[in-house]
């Protein structure tokens, strides 16, 4: 049987104060993650709600969008790991994974919307689903779909029993809404805001891997403390 060797004590702890430093920076960058998500959701709710009030009309989510249902697009063979076309869920995994199948793929951009908790994501890849819980929503026409997204994610809608939502309540929630040319110029300001927490998930990410890829060569003798 092979034996299994351990730096020394005091190696260890070199070891636990070095990848502590990297510990500090991802906690960090994690909380200010969480601060710059917050801010960024108020003003966006800043944004679309003034800006809509002030030069919109107020319509209901079923004048912005239409529905489909998504039996038409459910898969029918295994889930496969690889593949060029997405498989969605309507729960919080979202993403299953991929199929070869080439027929009835949805390839335009959607919110995909869960019709039994009413949350709901943008999505523009290609895809297929597994549940039947999807509704499948498009922009009508003069409405920036990634517009009403954002717009969406400001209402607070709270499902009370489990039935489907959409055809009998959500569709009907009141909204304001500008015009066309002001529902992108709003959007690509949001699209802006959030570049900002795509840049800080990365540098969290990269912390992370840095931080494995250096215990790895600490634990190994590679790197010497």
């Amino acid at each position: 049987m092979s034996k299994l060797s351990y730096p020394s004590l005091k190696e260890q702890e070199k070891i636990a104060e070095i990848l502590s430093t990297w510990d500090k920076a991802i906690e960090k960058q994690e909380k200010l993650q969480i601060l710059n998500q917050k801010l960024i959701e108020k003003v966006v709710k800043i944004l679309i709600n003034d800006l809509s009030l002030n030069d919109g009309i107020e319509v209901t989510i079923s004048d912005l969008l239409n529905y489909e249902q998504s039996y038409k697009y459910a898969v029918t063979t295994p889930i496969e790991e690889i593949g060029k076309t997405f498989v969605l869920t309507a729960n919080k995994a979202f993403i299953l994974g991929y199929t070869k199948e080439e027929e009835n793929i949805f390839k335009i951009p959607a919110i995909v919307f869960d019709d039994f908790t009413a949350d709901f994501k943008y999505f523009d890849l290609p895809f297929k689903v597994r549940s039947t819980a999807i509704k499948i929503l498009t922009a009508k026409n003069d409405v920036d779909l990634l517009f009403v997204y954002y717009l969406m994610k400001t209402i607070r809608f709270n499902v009370v029993d489990h039935k489907r939502v959409f055809l009998s309540e959500y569709q009907n929630i009141k909204v304001h809404i500008p015009c066309y040319e002001k529902q992108i110029e709003i959007r690509k300001k949001i699209e802006y805001l959030y570049k900002s927490i795509d840049k800080t998930l990365l540098l969290i990410q990269k912390l992370k891997q840095q931080k494995k890829s250096l215990m790895q060569l600490l634990l190994s003798g590679i790197v010497r403390v």
